[in-house]
């Protein structure tokens, strides 16, 4: 009992920093939605460096001491360790290929760039969908797996809380874009006549 102590607190601990790496990008993200400058876009954007050397070390931590107890005390038969594990998975599976991805070429883009006001150019990568309903989508997921770790519900609630957690995030991801372009859209229409 006492490794499964340790397992936990070592599990505690790579979750938090997963938040902790999440909260930041997301915090950085919209430091970049609100930037004026290019300077300050690429100011922002260099965090993702070092978020995500928290965030694989924090996910190593996680997933091994979340191995421990699963193979030791839980088993594979409860529907909140798989779909945490899913969900884990998915975490560091989405966030290289979609928003480290869209940050570098978002972050070249911007190095590349003189000083100045942001270009629209720069500003519609800043305001993509896809990136942004990544993002939030991650972090809603998490927020999910905290709760079905907590609250260990069945198979039928498992699965809803994580599908509605991705859905409610992703959509809230899209909500802000596509609001962000049309507001967009509508300043630059009038100085273009």
């Amino acid at each position: 009992m006492a490794t499964y102590s340790y397992a936990l607190f070592a599990h505690i601990l790579g979750v938090t920093g997963l938040f902790i790496a999440m909260s930041l990008q997301l915090a950085s993200m919209i430091g970049i939605l609100r930037s004026r400058t290019v300077g300050q876009v690429r100011m922002w954007c260099g965090m993702h460096t070092v978020l995500l050397r928290i965030f694989a070390l924090s996910f190593v931590l996680t997933l091994g001491a979340g191995m421990h107890m699963t193979f030791t005390i839980w088993g594979w038969s409860t529907a909140w360790i798989n779909a945490s594990l899913a969900g884990l998975l998915i975490l560091a599976g989405l966030g290289p290929l979609i928003n480290t991805r869209r940050l570098k070429i978002l972050h070249r883009e911007a190095l590349a760039l003189p000083e100045g006001p942001v270009p629209i150019s720069l500003r519609r990568r800043i305001q993509d969908p896809i990136l942004w309903s990544s993002v939030l989508g991650m972090n809603a997921m998490a927020v999910g797996s905290i709760y079905l770790m907590v609250l260990k519900p069945g198979l039928l609630a498992t699965w809803l809380v994580m599908v509605g957690s991705v859905l409610l995030g992703m959509s809230a991801g899209c909500i802000l874009t596509l609001k962000k372009r049309s507001t967009m859209t509508e300043t630059v229409q009038p100085a273009e006549a």
